[in-house]
């Protein structure tokens, strides 16, 4: 009975490992990565470098993050260690993640690096711009270069630039790829830039709005896609903007308390949460993708930094800057579930489950 016992509590931790969501956190104060695993506190991952605005983003079986002062990092998820750095510039702001390649776009020096996935310095281009939105597609990166206006394809293969496309609209300052489009969106205006693959066309979508210019340092991953649908922040609009990717055109203006930050959509899809700047930065909003309706608006905390939903959407963790906490609301029912003592929280990683099959050298 004894040997039973124990085989079934072995199966029941097994299992319950394999689907319980690991998180990093950002900790700006500490330059380091919080983890949080079985929705508990368990450590830190020191020495990354500058983390205002870092970046968190997976490979096959590593983590990377990039600091705001050039530092390449990366981590055993296994372990949660450190494991090796490489210093990719003075001032990076994003970067993406390919089977082969690792790509990093920066404001300074002006270039985009290549690397491997083991750091060696593969190639470093002169862009002349601060560089941001980089994407893999295929064997291209795509890039836009803020200072230009432009976008320029590289070519992954030899490191050539094969296209360079002119006046794509005014300061662009984020993209996201949604299968063979690459969409964009600018500092300026409400205007979405459409480049589509294969045949490299570019296109502006006008939908006739007109945002006011307002400062802010620009976000990435700030708009979300859900069924060909472009859930948008306007730039000093207290709304999300619905463009419909399909038919280009605007679908809705859903209004909202303030000036909105990041959009996530739910695993499940039933759900898009939204942050704040200014005013309202201690509330999140949730929105009815399918009603295109506001359905729930809660004061959560102090300067909510960044979301992120659980695997099975249940749940959604939230960065509490002024709190320090991590706050854990169910999705369920609107109510905090738990609260996770975190210096100065802001980005929250999840990372993939396919991390629990890697077998690493």
């Amino acid at each position: 009975m004894f040997y039973i016992m124990s085989l079934i509590l072995t199966v029941f931790l097994w299992f319950g490992y394999a689907k319980a969501d690991k998180y990093y956190v950002v900790e700006r104060s500490r330059a380091a990565l919080g983890v949080i695993d079985h929705m508990e506190y368990k450590k830190d991952i020191k020495d990354l470098g500058d983390m205002n605005h870092a970046i968190v983003k997976y490979g096959k079986c590593y983590a990377y993050v990039i600091s705001r002062n050039g530092i390449l990092s990366k981590i055993d998820p296994k372990t949660d260690t450190l494991i090796k750095q490489v210093k990719a510039g003075e001032s990076s702001i994003d970067f993406d993640i390919s089977k082969h390649l690792i790509a990093v776009s920066n404001y300074a020096p002006k270039t985009v690096v290549f690397f491997n996935h083991n750091f060696k310095l593969l190639k470093s281009i002169y862009t002349g711009s601060r560089n941001v939105g980089i994407k893999f597609y295929e064997h291209y990166t795509l890039v836009l270069l803020m200072d230009k206006n432009a976008i320029w394809i590289i070519d992954n293969n030899n490191f050539k630039v094969v296209k360079k496309i002119k006046n794509v609209g005014i300061m662009p300052f984020d993209a996201i790829r949604d299968g063979n489009t690459y969409i964009v969106s600018f500092f300026v205006g409400d205007d979405l830039g459409i480049l589509k693959f294969p045949d490299m066309k570019y296109k502006v979508i006008h939908y006739g709005t007109k945002s006011n210019a307002v400062l802010k340092i620009p976000h990435y991953g700030l708009f979300s896609m859900w069924h060909h649908m472009a859930f948008i922040p306007p730039v000093g609009e207290r709304a999300v903007n619905v463009i419909d990717i399909r038919t280009e055109k605007l679908i809705t203006k859903i209004p909202l308390i303030g000036y909105p930050v990041f959009i996530i959509v739910s695993p499940k899809e039933n759900l898009i949460a939204v942050n704040y700047s200014g005013d309202k930065d201690d509330y999140i909003s949730f929105i009815n993708p399918y009603t295109m309706k506001l359905i729930k608006t809660l004061k959560v905390g102090r300067r909510i930094m960044h979301m992120r939903f659980s695997k099975d959407g249940t749940k959604i963790l939230i960065s509490d800057y002024f709190d320090d906490e991590v706050k854990v609301l169910d999705t369920n029912n609107f109510k905090l579930s738990k609260a996770i003592n975190f210096p100065q929280p802001s980005g929250i990683f999840r990372l993939p489950s396919r991390f629990k099959k890697c077998k690493r050298r």
